[in-house]
């Protein structure tokens, strides 16, 4: 039996109720070598498509740390641990979900309900004007228009976390295209959170929250309750 290992953590966060954990998916040589052994055949044959080992790594790490709190949070023997997946790769079960990017990693358990995170490290792109024509709002490519340097991307990143949460929230079913929705307005204006609903299914009740700090832009959305007046 592959025992779950708390090594994985670096942070703990809890919001209405989820508990949001930040992964280090780089500091451990032994770690990097080992992940591939958590996988289960499904994950495993998706393991071996990837391309460049270092995406292979990524994969097999986050999965990796997703089966090992799972275990722990549950008593499960991750042998017996197995998932049915959608047409995009992703869990079907309701209560987790988890994303990678570079050496870190985000995992988002909630007792009820759906939930979406998205994590991306603060780093220059080329032409985030021109990209964020193809994938933001207009008044999302306003806000990021003017802004230069480690301020733009800033802004960019934190805008885009934010929709690809929402996005993956729904990932099991319709996935809108992120250009046709913008993120509440209040937090173009740097608040934490707020209530939203998508245009195809305005009586669903979401909640979303930035979770960035100074080196990575995260976000998290999840089930929640809007007001009468939204």
């Amino acid at each position: 039996m592959i025992a779950a290992e708390a090594g994985w953590r670096a942070a703990d966060k809890t919001i209405d109720g989820i508990n949001v954990v930040l992964l280090d998916l780089g500091s451990d040589p032994d770690r990097k070598r080992q992940a591939s052994v958590w996988l289960d055949a499904v994950e495993r044959d998706r393991w071996e498509k990837f391309l460049a080992a270092r995406q292979r790594i990524r994969f097999a790490l986050c999965r990796a740390a997703l089966r090992s709190h799972l275990c722990e949070r549950n008593g499960w023997e991750n042998e017996r641990l197995s998932f049915e997946y959608g047409a995009n790769g992703l869990p079907l079960e309701a209560g987790f979900h988890a994303r990678h990017n570079g050496s870190h990693g985000l995992i988002a358990f909630a007792p009820c309900g759906q939930v979406g995170v998205d994590i991306q490290k603060r780093r220059k792109r080329p032409d985030l004007d021109g990209i964020s024509r193809m994938v933001f709002g207009r008044n999302e490519q306003a806000a990021v228009l003017f802004p230069r340097g480690a301020d733009k991307v800033d802004l960019f990143c934190r805008i885009w976390t934010i929709k690809e949460a929402l996005i993956k929230l729904i990932g099991t079913g319709f996935s809108p295209d992120p250009s046709t929705f913008e993120i509440p307005p209040s937090m173009l204006q740097c608040g934490k959170s707020a209530s939203f609903r998508f245009a195809h299914a305005p009586t669903n009740a979401w909640r979303v929250a930035e979770l960035g700090e100074r080196r990575l832009a995260a976000a998290i959305a999840y089930e929640g309750k809007l007001s009468a007046s939204q």
